[in-house]
């Protein structure tokens, strides 16, 4: 179920309860019960997979920690590999590649099968899969032993926050939490009701009311004054992050509940003034995951430096949705890259005058690739971006009233960085000095928060924006 629906809620307060309430012994059964149950609650199809992926690596990350022979430990971790990107292949990509095949057969002569498969696609099967190869793969190089329980392992691959949404924990972090004597504190409550009151009015009034914008203007693109382009390009961006970012938050909060520190997944990542800071700065734990699993063992910056990055993001942008225009899209990110390291080495450390040239840039590039997303094909990003090279003409009296409903909008997601700074809700990096305000006032703002989360969030939410990728 979605993380904004009071559903959600109530069976999150049912197992807050269920939790802490029951001896230690049985606490992490409940959190496993309470995942898969609320996991089922989408579609009873995907439970079978989800606890076959399970079942079969921690089988797998058993057989190759014992192992001694290195061939032998080599072909069990290829299985693993082979069995988690066929889950991928079979579920989220067959109908594209059924689609490029037929296509190509079609361009040479060959006849070749049209229709799609009907196949269902689970819910968080590309974060999941992700748990289970960094768990196998991380075995196989020793940097972790096999877990040895089932139980635990289990939790780790389908904790109910992290789940359809991320972020991409690592083993020894969750393992190690999970492990500890952890005991309720009343400091990690307030937090979390912070964080997900802050990931609501994110994801619910700023996020969910912009995509009214968004959606008119690109479905209209073709006929749209050039003024309303803009502000649906700009809009977009503020957008998606919005909504990324707010369900990110009600998950690290929902964990917090159970005294579990999920891993940052955002650290202001509009304020970064080259495309590599960019990436330490979106989507870290993705990021991070790609870096350690894809682009290292390709060699990293040993050798080919500029293919690895090209085929790193690319399959960073084919992992975001079975469409060609996800793959542009991770080219696009990829080539600028790869023109930051030719022509400015290490940008992520640009200072002064040069960095407050570089933010304005690099989010401009950046909200030119999220056309990319927004659009149907790539056809149609490619128009809308075109038309907004035309000479601009004001938009008609009609349209004024979307045009300062937007800027309302884009100026109160401005509000919502300077929460960030009140509530000490940015985990790390250099803009994570907190603003002190006195306890009545931080009091009052969540008030607020709250209320407009009530007015304008819960009736009308839309779906996550990631769920279509």
């Amino acid at each position: 179920m979605e993380l904004t629906s009071p559903t959600f809620f109530l069976s999150l307060t049912a197992l807050f309860f269920l939790h802490w309430f029951s001896p230690r012994s049985l606490r992490a059964g409940w959190l496993l019960l309470g995942s898969y149950l609320l996991y089922a609650l989408w579609d009873l199809r995907f439970i079978p997979v989800l606890i076959g992926s399970t079942l079969l690596d921690f089988s797998l990350g058993t057989l190759i920690d014992r192992e001694q022979k290195q061939g032998r430990r080599k072909l069990l971790v290829i299985v693993s590999l082979v069995s988690n990107l066929g889950i991928l292949a079979l579920f989220k990509y067959a109908n594209f590649f059924l689609g490029i095949y037929s296509n190509a057969a079609e361009r040479i002569g060959i006849p070749a099968m049209s229709a799609s498969l009907e196949i269902f696609i689970p819910l968080g099967v590309s974060f999941y899969t992700f748990h289970s190869i960094s768990y196998v793969v991380d075995i196989y190089r020793r940097k972790i032993p096999a877990c040895r329980s089932f139980l635990e392992y289990a939790l780790y691959v389908s904790f109910f926050p992290k789940l359809i949404s991320g972020p991409i924990e690592r083993t020894e972090n969750f393992l190690t939490q999970l492990r500890a004597e952890r005991i309720f504190l009343w400091e990690d409550f307030f937090q979390a009701l912070k964080l997900m009151l802050y990931g609501l009015f994110l994801k619910l009034c700023v996020g969910d009311r912009l995509s009214y914008v968004t959606d008119k203007v690109f479905k209209a693109y073709e006929t749209a004054p050039t003024l309303e382009l803009w502000i649906g390009y700009y809009a977009y961006s503020i957008q998606i992050y919005a909504d990324f970012f707010g369900y990110t938050m009600i998950a690290t909060g929902a964990a917090r509940l159970f005294g579990i520190r999920l891993s940052a997944n955002f650290l202001n990542p509009y304020l970064s003034a080259s495309p590599q800071e960019f990436w330490r700065r979106w989507h870290i734990t993705l990021s991070s995951w790609f870096r350690d699993y894809v682009y290292l063992p390709m060699g990293g910056n040993r050798k080919r430096v500029y293919l690895n990055l090209m085929v790193t993001m690319g399959l960073a942008g084919l992992w975001h949705g079975a469409n060609l225009k996800f793959v542009f899209w991770g080219l696009f990110h990829g080539v600028l890259v790869c023109l930051q390291r030719l022509f400015l080495g290490d940008a992520t450390k640009l200072a002064g005058w040069k960095r407050w040239i570089g933010i304005p840039v690099t989010f401009h590039l950046v909200s030119f690739g999220w056309l990319f997303f927004k659009a149907k094909d790539i056809h149609t990003a490619f128009g809308y971006a075109s038309r907004m090279l035309e000479v601009p003409s004001l938009p008609p009296l009609m349209q004024a009233p979307m045009v300062a409903w937007c800027l309302i909008l884009i100026g109160t997601w401005g509000v919502c960085l300077l929460l960030t700074k009140i509530f000490d809700l940015m985990p790390i990096g250099n803009f994570r000095e907190r603003i002190y305000v006195g306890i009545p006032v931080r009091g009052g703002i969540l008030g607020l928060l709250l209320f407009i989360v009530v007015l304008l969030g819960v009736a009308n939410a839309q779906p996550f924006v990631y769920f279509y990728f």
